[in-house]
């Protein structure tokens, strides 16, 4: 079962494209995620095939060239930039760039000048036109995209005028399109990290979007493969067609149609341009992800929205929420544990938190006392019957945990005991999965080894020089996957306000992810650990459950069926596949 998981994960996002309904961000993630080249590659065709395309694919044949690599922004990732005082420092005139260019030319016959350079401030305006004028008039055929959105903008500085002003002169003397660097990633987290000196993202979109109002075609690309996490890949994928007003573009000329290497929709057979994607794994089918409601996003600029109060205790350990919403509690339990303080960061919902460990957890949303909680996943498969799962969410990681630990003097292959924890049932199953011939006593008996989990296992860490061995990480070496420790449950009959609760958890954890040292200065100051081992451990904890965490968990569901655990594997069943009450 669990392979044809794996095999199956992508048949989503192809039916939406077949039936023509545009991708979210969810669907974004996944496709990130996907490992499976081949399936992303047909998706891809597919959605090329759909939109006007053939067994055609079209390239350009393009010279690229720098004007200048003096520049006053001094990015961290860049290499090129230069003062204007340094050895290796070049300004090409107007003249040098056409020599090159046309000797170039001779030999290979380009159709397009590709030009990009630093932003220099040792030179006028009229540099910048001079140069698109002499490339123009020299070679008239040849399409020339030039300078990035955030040269344009430099161009506003050096001359005053507006945007629109700059790309209009421009145009006039021969500007065919822009690139789409300048932008990196979007995401303020990223930006301050590789690119301190530039300006906000929204002066790229002041200048594509100028530049789409005067029917000059622009492209979208994407610095990747440093700081940023999936999340903030798609989010820099789906904003430029967000609801941020930025006009259609202009973005094919009839004439060049499926000789230009611009997005957007071709109006003839064969005419679909070829869309070169940055990394192999990660082609995305349609770029244009849907709209999605920018709560997440609104919230991390207004700090009114981060409030949280407490309004009285239903229990020791519980808590409640208190916001605008109207209806009734949701009774939310929360595991009692650091790797809580994600998807709790900034909880936007009507709910009474009621807090306990796992096997706390377990028992209290068997019992009813719990409309929905974390729970552990063999427990949720013991008990599938009388079970549903909220279908976004689950406590996972793909690798080294850190709060699930082994600890042992012994070798691996010399443990034949395990003092257990009785805080986690799944840790236990895993455990045995992993080492079946070792016998289990309760945790502070005499043993090879014992088993830790959450904070105690984080503290262990720090205080126990003895050898430990992440349970994670062990699970990925031996099955390739995930390993998924806890899902989001909820008893029948289910409560009516869980889709809008899930909403809102997912949001939380969207936005703790953009707010990574936030979130852990924040869980710093709540639990005692430091800020920055913190980081480092929320990196390494998955609270979506997508395509391969759900593989994971049927993999280890049939695993703990064979080492008798468990009595038959269940099929996942989710909220909102049922009637609430």
């Amino acid at each position: 079962m669990a392979l044809l998981e794996r095999a199956d994960t992508l048949a989503a996002i192809r039916e939406k494209l077949e039936t023509g309904e545009r991708l979210d961000f969810d669907d974004g993630v996944t496709l990130m995620e996907s490992d499976d080249i081949l399936a992303l590659g047909e998706l891809a065709d597919l959605a090329r095939r759909l939109r006007g395309g053939d067994d055609r694919v079209y390239f350009v044949q393009n010279l690229y060239l720098n004007q200048t690599n003096v520049c006053r922004v001094k990015c961290k990732f860049c290499a090129f930039a230069v003062t204007q005082k340094q050895d290796d420092a070049y300004t090409y005139s107007g003249s040098e760039l056409v020599e090159d260019a046309v000797r170039q030319h001779e030999l290979t016959g380009f159709t397009e000048i590709h030009m990009v350079g630093g932003e220099t401030p040792h030179v006028g305006f009229d540099y910048y036109v001079d140069i698109v004028r002499s490339l123009h008039e020299a070679l008239p055929d040849v399409h020339l995209k030039l300078f990035t959105a955030s040269e344009i903008h430099h161009m506003t500085k050096l001359s005053g005028l507006s945007h629109e002003e700059v790309l209009r002169e421009l145009k006039a003397v021969g500007l065919g399109s822009l690139p789409g660097g300048g932008a990196e990633v979007f995401a303020d987290r990223v930006r301050r990290l590789v690119a301190p000196g530039k300006e906000h993202p929204d002066f790229w979109f002041r200048t594509h979007d100028a530049a789409h109002r005067l029917g000059i075609p622009t492209h979208c690309t994407m610095l990747y493969g440093h700081v940023e996490t999936y999340e903030e890949r798609v989010d820099r994928l789906r904003r430029p067609e967000d609801d941020r007003g930025v006009a259609p573009a202009a973005r094919q000329h009839r004439e060049r149609q499926g000789v230009l290497d611009h997005d957007g929709p071709a109006a003839c057979p064969g005419g679909a341009p070829f869309r070169r994607e940055r990394r192999a794994g990660h082609g995305r089918a349609r770029a244009d992800l849907s709209r999605r409601r920018r709560a997440y996003r609104d919230r991390a600029e207004n700090p009114g929205a981060r409030a949280f109060r407490a309004r009285g205790r239903a229990d020791p350990g519980a808590a409640r929420h208190a916001l605008q919403r109207g209806g009734a509690m949701v009774r939310l339990g929360r595991i009692s544990y650091v790797n809580m303080a994600p998807v709790f960061y900034r909880l936007d919902a009507e709910v009474e938190e009621i807090q306990g460990v796992p096997t706390e957890l377990n028992r209290r949303v068997l019992a009813g006392e719990l409309d929905v909680a974390p729970i552990s996943s063999i427990e949720y498969a013991r008990n599938a019957d009388r079970l549903r799962l909220l279908p976004r969410l689950c406590v996972s990681s793909e690798g080294a945990v850190d709060s699930i630990q082994l600890v042992s003097r012994k070798p691996l292959e010399q443990v034949r005991s395990v003092a257990v924890t009785p805080e986690s049932a799944t840790s236990v199953v895993l455990t045995k999965v992993l080492l079946p011939e070792a016998s289990h006593v309760p945790l502070g008996e005499d043993a090879d080894a014992k088993l830790l989990i959450g904070d105690a296992a984080l503290k262990s860490a720090f205080e126990d020089p003895t050898p430990h061995y992440d349970l994670g990480r062990l699970w990925l070496e031996r099955t390739g996957l995930p390993m998924v420790f806890a899902v989001w449950a909820c008893p029948e009959p289910l409560h009516a306000g869980l889709a809008e609760l899930e909403d809102a958890l997912v949001a939380s954890v969207r936005l703790a992810r953009a707010e990574p040292e936030q979130l852990a200065y924040e869980a710093s100051e709540r639990y005692g650990y430091p800020a920055g081992f913190l980081a480092r451990y929320f990196e390494k904890l998955r609270y979506r459950f997508g395509p391969r965490e759900r593989a994971g968990l049927m993999t280890f569901l049939e695993l703990a069926q064979e080492t008798g655990e468990l009595g038959e594997v269940p099929e996942l069943r989710f909220v909102r596949e049922a009637v609430v009450a």
